[in-house]
């Protein structure tokens, strides 16, 4: 058997930037709600992690994961 290593796969490893444009739907809601809709493959967790931790800012400004969003028309 090969031994197990000490990797811990659940720490987020820094990547290239993402722009991501909201969709009218998404209009109101929160900004961690917003993510998981347009990032499902990350957890609701891992995403609000990310925006307290200033990785995803709104218009370039820190957010809180409970921001609503608003949609330029």
């Amino acid at each position: 058997r090969k031994p197990v290593g000490n990797e811990n796969y659940s720490v987020s490893v820094p990547s290239d930037p993402v722009e991501l444009l909201v969709p009218p739907e998404c209009a109101g809601l929160r900004l961690d709600q917003v993510l998981a809709r347009l990032l499902p493959e990350h957890s609701r967790t891992r995403l609000a992690a990310w925006v307290r931790e200033s990785r995803v800012p709104v218009d370039g400004e820190p957010a809180a994961p409970r921001l609503a969003v608003d949609v330029d028309a």
